[in-house]
């Protein structure tokens, strides 16, 4: 069923000339995609929107368990470790879609002409491994039938740089990435990689834009780039995850989990996990 924001979001969609709306039918979300032409932009999130994590210590319900136990990873490493742990997780977690409607949604849309962007925050700011962030990202989507470089193959990998820092894990300042058909950025960011992607592409004129995200700010920070290029935005604010019953957790399985992360350096499956119940395994060095 498809809701109204608060006020203060009104009165915003108002000022910018948008269409801002939330639901958790994907069969809503699919009727207004639907409507996209060939002058249209349709943008999607990843995390919470498109995919979930498939162990439960991942998942946003579970988000003050994993903190807990990630900050206790920080003091035990001096805080030098947190990073490159979440990092790992992004190479090895995998994912599950939010809906199976999703791959056939996005590829009619790619049969019609019509130009999908994935568009997520990510950790980004190591040299080294720029390249892989979105390089993992794009083989997992591809797994599960989704391949967004479909609509920008012929449009090179980039790195962006924007105005304001990074505001977690001391990355660098507003660095964003393009490869595969994704954009990914800085927490917060959205808008700003966005409006830098776009200026790097002035063969494209794109008259509207459809964004699908989990997050409000999200939504607002690519609606205010969209109303300064002149285009029409439909920000759609997708609630299935947060309105979904969580996976119960097993606290001491995710303890297992983040031990195998410190002393390997490999994040692996609760499955995997639940098979060397009877290996000896040391306390965890942070406990």
């Amino acid at each position: 069923m498809r809701r109204i924001f608060t006020l203060c979001s009104l009165l915003w969609a108002c000022y910018v000339q948008a269409e801002m709306w939330e639901t958790a039918s994907i069969e809503e979300v699919q009727k207004k995609l639907e409507e996209a032409d060939n002058d249209t932009l349709v943008i999607v999130d990843c995390d919470d929107t498109l995919i979930r994590p498939k162990d439960s210590i991942l998942q946003t319900a579970h988000n003050k368990e994993l903190k807990k136990l990630m900050n206790k990873m920080e003091k035990q490493s001096k805080g030098t470790a947190a990073a490159r742990y979440q990092k790992i997780i992004l190479r090895d977690a995998s994912g599950l879609l939010l809906s199976p409607q999703w791959p056939k949604i996005l590829a009619t849309l790619q049969t019609r002409g019509v130009r999908i962007l994935l568009l997520s925050s990510s950790l980004t700011g190591d040299p080294e491994e720029e390249r892989n962030l979105p390089l993992w990202r794009y083989q997992k989507l591809c797994d599960l039938g989704i391949d967004f470089q479909k609509s920008w193959r012929e449009v090179p990998e980039s790195v962006f740089f924007c105005e304001e820092e990074g505001p977690l894990f001391g990355e660098r300042k507003g660095q964003a990435i393009f490869k595969n058909g994704l954009l990914l950025c800085c927490f917060g960011q959205k808008g700003e990689a966005l409006r830098l992607f776009l200026k790097s592409l002035p063969q494209y004129s794109f008259k509207k834009i459809i964004f699908v995200d989990d997050v409000e700010h999200n939504l607002k920070s690519v609606g205010k780039v969209a109303h300064a290029l002149g285009m029409v935005f439909v920000g759609i604010k997708f609630t299935l995850e947060k309105e979904r019953r969580p996976d119960p957790l097993d606290l001491s399985i995710a303890e297992r989990q983040l031990r195998f992360l410190i002393q390997e350096e490999r994040w692996i499956s609760e499955e995997e996990i639940r098979s060397l119940e009877n290996a000896a395994t040391p306390p965890l060095p942070f406990s």
